[in-house]
Parts: structure tokens; C-alpha cells; sequence
């Protein structure tokens, strides 16, 4: 992908922006939430992920 492209979807951040948030309110359910990482970085986005998903899979089996 080129930096132009790169630069091209960030015309539409904010109709992005607007889907996530909507998909996020109607998909999440008490029973199985999302969880929002706060990120602009990929490689410390991915990390945080996988410290949630350990967590989460840790409480799952304490239970």
C-alpha cells in the first residue's frame, strides 16, 4: 500500500470513526463485550490484545 492510499482513508476517518462505534454498540452483549484498546501504535495495539485475551482467558478458568 502505497502513502498515498494511506492518506486517501483518512478523508473518511470520521465515517469510520461513526461505523466502529455503531457496530460496537449493537454487537456487544453482556455476555460477550468488546474489549477497546486504546492504540495508534500496531505492534503495542497487537501486544495489548494479547495481554487482554491471557487475562480474559485466565479469569475464564479461575471460575
Amino acid at each position: 500500500m502505497s502513502i498515498k492510499n494511506n492518506w486517501h482513508n483518512r478523508d473518511k476517518w470520521a465515517q469510520y470513526k461513526a461505523a466502529v462505534n455503531e457496530m460496537v454498540i449493537r454487537t456487544s452483549t453482556e455476555f460477550c463485550e468488546w474489549s477497546l484498546e486504546p492504540a495508534n501504535d500496531k505492534h503495542f495495539a497487537r501486544i495489548l490484545v494479547l495481554k487482554t485475551l491471557c487475562e480474559r482467558l485466565a479469569s475464564a478458568l479461575d471460575k
